[in-house]
């Protein structure tokens, strides 16, 4: 009877704590569909015959969740460490569990082995209810109480009540490491979506780098035709007061040392070259140098400036027949040996 009365009172410890916990710890949720379980437990075993007998055992067990409310088990169980009149046997046997957290019921069956029994190996069968509860990580404390039936060789049927208590260790993942696995996956993509942000605002700081390049490159190219402007004027205000020697219809001014025109006196030749379009009249093109410097190689530049000019203008659609080009080498037309001398002058020729 005190035997019965502590096994009583344990039950009830175990349903308090239980159900002090809410009956299921939600955050160490086991909710893997492949999740296995493995533990042990210890039982007590009553007869169900009159004048029934009192044994003590032990199992080990594995379970493996195969739906959302399904287990399969498998039980090993040694029986008999204290008996009273009762020989050991061992029992192994499958089943399936439904499992409505906290509690479940389950109904498994198999083979008992009895050494002593005339026919050792025998069907057997166990049915119940239980429940269980997280007590740590991947650590679950369970109870189970029910009956058990096992057939001898003469169809006589032993059956025992008995009530468990075990432990089982998982090896799923708790909701909170799917919690935590979630995070880091999307921490992991966001760290992605971050990554590939930067590399297009890296692609366009190097587009805007490369613009800026380019509008500096222009800049320095409108500072430099500002300077030779502002030269160019410095040139003319010096020669104000001093007209060309010889009269003629236009004249093209060329930088120091060389045979090509600046941007600004190509404007002024394509303009050029548009009247002497509509007059269909013929010109003569003379080129001229400043007096400073190599004489052979002043009158080198002087019909090279000539012949530029020339082919700048049959560039421009003028008849090549219509253009008289000619080097006169070191220019006179402004006195004082003006920079101005580096020109090429173009003239209309009367007939």
């Amino acid at each position: 009877m005190k035997r019965h009365l502590l096994l009583l009172c344990a039950a009830l410890i175990m349903c308090a704590t239980a159900a002090a916990q809410s009956a299921y710890d939600k955050e160490h949720h086991y909710d893997a569909v492949s999740q296995l379980e493995i533990g042990a437990s210890v039982q007590y075993l009553h007869g169900l015959q009159s004048g029934g007998l009192r044994n003590w055992g032990a199992d080990l067990r594995v379970t493996k969740r195969v739906g959302t409310h399904a287990r399969l088990r498998g039980l090993a169980a040694l029986n008999g460490f204290i008996a009273n009149g009762f020989d050991r046997h061992c029992t192994a046997l499958i089943g399936i569990s439904a499992d409505f957290l906290p509690f479940y019921a389950f109904v498994d069956g198999g083979l008992s082995y009895n050494p002593s029994s005339a026919q050792r190996l025998n069907p057997a069968a166990d049915a119940g209810v239980g429940f269980h509860f997280d007590i740590g990580r991947n650590l679950r404390m369970f109870a189970e109480a029910g009956a058990d039936v096992t057939l001898d060789g003469l169809n006589r049927y032993h059956g025992d009540g008995f009530v468990k208590f075990g432990y089982t260790y998982s090896t799923g993942l708790t909701a909170n490491d799917r919690q935590e696995l979630a995070v880091k996956h999307n921490s992991r993509q966001l760290l992605d979506e971050l990554s590939v942000e930067n590399k297009t605002m890296r692609q366009e700081v190097d587009r805007l780098k490369a613009e800026n390049s380019q509008y500096q490159t222009t800049l320095e190219k409108a500072t430099a035709a500002i300077e030779q402007t502002q030269q160019l004027l410095q040139d003319c205000k010096a020669a104000a007061a001093v007209a060309p020697s010889v009269a003629c219809d236009f004249m093209v001014y060329f930088p120091y040392a060389s045979a090509e025109l600046d941007e600004i006196e190509l404007e002024r030749l394509w303009d050029k070259a548009q009247e002497m379009k509509a007059t269909g009249a013929d010109y003569r093109i003379e080129g001229y140098s400043s007096p400073d410097g190599d004489l052979y190689r002043n009158e080198m530049l002087a019909r090279d400036r000539a012949m530029y000019v020339y082919r700048t203008l049959a560039g421009y659609g003028i008849d090549e027949d219509r253009l008289s080009p000619s080097g006169e080498g070191i220019g006179e037309l402004y006195a004082g040996g003006s920079s101005l001398n580096r020109c090429v002058k173009i003239t209309k020729i009367v007939r």
